[in-house]
């Protein structure tokens, strides 16, 4: 008895995104890619929101529900939807384009291998997205444009579709 309420009770927070479900965890995300089904960049939206601390106001990048991160040290190594920009985009600072393209490609097979058989449109999307993308001239899109400064200086993205967080999508959700 006293083992089905902690469940309950796990299951209640879980709801709540207070704990994480085994698979999850929380992170900070900063901005999102909102894609359109064929892939294209629709927009990247700033999620961080102002808040003050002591007499200052920064800002504070948005806590999600994403797919279990990987602990990096060293070496590539991507995560599932949500990461970097190196990963996603192909896109960094850091002066070294033969590892910021293997990170685009870690990450672009790890996609590919989870969604081959995933149905939906997000899905589907998300596949478009690492099929088409030309991430050594992901600098000049438009929708980076205003915000690849920012971008640069760290924090991750996260894939959205339809508004929507495309780790919400039961199909892509029971496919990870």
């Amino acid at each position: 008895m006293i083992l089905q309420a902690l469940v309950k009770e796990y299951e209640s927070l879980a709801e709540q995104g207070k704990v994480s479900q085994p698979g999850w965890c929380q992170a900070k995300v900063s901005y999102e890619i909102n894609l359109y089904a064929d892939g294209r960049i629709k927009q990247i939206i700033c999620l961080k929101k102002e808040k003050e601390i002591g007499k200052k106001k920064v800002l504070i990048p948005k806590t999600m529900k994403v797919p279990q991160m990987v602990t990096r040290s060293s070496g590539i190594a991507a995560n599932f939807l949500c990461d970097t920009s190196s990963y996603l985009l192909g896109v960094d600072d850091k002066g070294k384009p033969e590892r910021t393209k293997a990170c685009f490609e870690a990450s672009r097979e790890k996609h590919l291998e989870i969604l081959k058989d995933t149905p939906g449109e997000a899905a589907a999307a998300v596949r478009a997205f690492f099929d088409t993308w030309n991430s050594p001239s992901a600098v000049e899109h438009p929708a980076l444009q205003p915000y690849l400064s920012e971008i640069y200086k760290g924090g991750n993205l996260i894939f959205y579709y339809n508004n929507k967080p495309a780790a919400n999508d039961s199909d892509i959700a029971a496919a990870w």
